[in-house]
This record gives C-alpha cells, sequence and structure tokens, in this order.
C-alpha cells in the first residue's frame, strides 16, 4: 500500500528545491531511483538521510510527518522567509496594500497571509515552513535581517546566555516566546534601566523554567505562561524600582 503522506512530503522536498530532478542531483540519487520514490517504494535509512540532506528538511519530518519541517538554522527557513519578503515588496504595489504606509501594509499583509490569501502567490511548502507571520518578524526580514535563533538574538542584546542549560535547552517555542518580549530585541537604543530590567527578567524566566523541570510540570512551560511570567517579571523589577525611587527621595 502506497504511503501517500510521505509522497506528499517528497513532492514538497521537491518543490523546497525546485523539481524532481533537483532534488535527486542535491541528494546524491540517480533519476530513475529518485523517482521511484514517489511511486510508493521504500527508501532507505540512507536514501531518507540524502533527501533531508538535500532539500534542508528534518529527518523526522521526511519519515514521520512529525515536528518541524526544519530546523530553527535551516536554508530552508531562510529562503521561505526571503520568498515572503519578496513577494511583500511586489503586494505593496497592487490591490489593497497599495497606498498603505509600511506598518499598516505590513500589517494587512500578514493578515492576509495568516488566513491562507496569498496561497497563490506563494509556494505551498512555505506556509508549512512558517504556519503564522507576525510584522514583527517581516519588518526585520524586510531589514535584511534573517537571523533565525532566538538564542543568537538573546546574546547579542547583551545576555549571557552561554553555557546555561536551562535556556539552551528550552523548546524554540519558548525561545521564540522570550526573543519577543523583551524590548532589547528590538534592535533599537534603549535606556540602562530598560537593560537592567531585561536581565531581571530574563533570571526570573530562567528560574521558572528551573522550576518546571524540577516538578516535571512541562505542561505549564507553554509561551501563554512564559509570556505572564516575563510581564509579571517586569511588573515586580518597575514595582521594586519605584520603591527605591521613593525610599532615595
Amino acid at each position: 500500500m502506497i504511503d501517500q503522506d510521505f509522497v506528499a512530503r517528497m513532492h514538497m522536498c521537491s518543490e523546497i528545491v525546485g523539481n524532481v530532478s533537483a532534488l535527486a542531483r542535491v541528494s546524491g540519487i540517480s533519476q530513475s531511483g529518485i523517482r521511484k520514490y514517489f511511486l510508493g517504494t521504500e527508501p532507505t535509512r540512507l536514501v531518507l538521510l540524502g533527501i533531508s540532506r538535500g532539500a534542508g528538511v528534518s529527518l523526522k519530518w521526511l519519515m514521520c510527518g512529525v515536528g518541524p519541517i526544519c530546523e530553527l538554522d535551516s536554508p530552508v527557513l531562510k529562503s521561505a522567509k526571503q520568498s515572503i519578503v519578496k513577494d511583500f515588496e511586489h503586494s505593496r504595489g497592487r490591490g489593497e496594500l497599495q497606498g498603505l504606509v509600511l506598518i499598516d501594509a505590513g500589517n494587512q499583509y500578514c493578515d492576509n497571509y495568516n488566513v491562507g490569501m496569498l496561497n497563490d502567490s506563494l509556494p505551498e511548502w512555505i506556509a508549512v515552513v512558517i504556519q503564522k507571520l507576525y510584522w514583527s518578524e517581516l519588518s526585520r526580514w524586510f531589514r535584511g535581517d534573517f537571523s533565525v535563533h532566538p538564542k543568537t538574538l538573546l546574546a547579542e542584546s547583551g545576555h549571557n546566555v552561554a553555557g546555561d542549560d536551562d535556556l539552551v535547552k528550552a523548546p524554540a517555542e519558548l525561545l521564540v516566546t522570550i526573543a519577543r518580549e523583551l524590548p532589547s530585541l528590538s534592535g533599537e537604543l534603549y535606556s540602562d534601566v530598560e537593560r537592567k530590567r531585561d536581565v531581571y527578567v530574563l533570571k526570573l524566566v530562567l528560574a521558572f523554567l528551573r522550576k518546571q523541570s524540577s516538578d516535571g510540570r512541562q505542561e505549564f512551560s507553554t509561551p501563554e505562561m512564559l509570556r505572564l511570567q516575563i510581564q509579571l517579571a517586569a511588573h515586580l523589577f518597575d514595582q521594586r524600582e519605584s520603591e527605591r525611587s521613593l525610599g532615595e527621595s
């Protein structure tokens, strides 16, 4: 019995690199060999490894259809971002985006993307790689910043995360939440007090992750819960600074 889901993933891999012939070339497989996997032949482990490396997709996703289609630092993700930026630039000159200022056009484009209105203008695999689009992300890519890993963003913002197992081992979605919530990651200049608050918030967030891990309560380590923890930590910092200022006056 042919595994149609696997065949569909093979077609997506071929679309990512251009076509079936290109997939064979980047995977190190003959043209005749690659085509039989589109007809239902079961590939070997080495073949799967070659295809995943060639197309830049996750081996687990290719084999089982679970997990992210690519890793956070994958060239596939960067290619998807570049394709979205190119489509966005093209969209600004047509349709409902015409005449809107950049921020309004960007927000409208993200809304259109998230409800599937751009399926005709973008390759199908891009929606699988980037399932939801935010203007904060799109504006950064529009400026040419295609950095992909929140840990890198955190390090660049002045937070020393090297060797901190709690942060390094945190799921990617939690790192993305941290990266979006900390003001220093906007790339703009900000005050010493704001930087000090970021460090304070990050320490409390890491303590939260440690406690979740030690208690075995990973179900609470969701982006929503983490966002609340970040907001609470920021509030505690502001309250502490306010009390300190009153004490000094």
